[in-house]
């Protein structure tokens, strides 16, 4: 079974474009977004959850008691 390397070529364009369609239906919303901060900002926001974070818990506790 010898394929033309044309044949080829074209059989991988159409995958490709298939895949495209496929990915900026499906995942394009879901890719992972690159966000730079300075170490400064990143400390402050770090914080910032880990407050938000103690708070949920103790309110999460607080119900539980009741």
């Amino acid at each position: 079974m010898n394929f033309s390397p044309a044949l080829v070529m074209v059989v991988c364009a159409i995958i490709i474009a298939g895949l495209e369609k496929i990915y900026s239906k499906y995942y394009a919303d879901k890719a992972p977004k690159i966000i730079v901060v300075s170490p400064e900002e990143f400390l402050a926001k770090l914080t910032q959850q880990k407050e938000e974070v103690k708070k949920n818990d103790s309110d999460n506790d607080n119900k539980s008691d009741s």
